[in-house]
């Protein structure tokens, strides 16, 4: 039977944690974006949408 190194074991625990914060930052990261990006599309169809309505009201 094989025996490891001393800290191998530590080293792969070390390993899968910061794995698993990455892709836990990287996954908060790409949802922050999203959201960003609806709440511009909302503001600027509600732009838009404000100034039809003045355009229309005006005739």
């Amino acid at each position: 039977m094989q025996t490891t190194e001393p800290g191998t074991i530590e080293l792969i625990g070390v390993l899968i944690i910061f794995l698993l914060l990455q892709v836990w930052w990287i996954s908060l990261t790409i949802k922050n974006g999203r959201r960003k990006t609806l709440n511009k599309n909302k503001y600027t169809i509600e732009k838009i949408k404000k100034n039809l309505e003045r355009l229309f009201h005006q005739h």
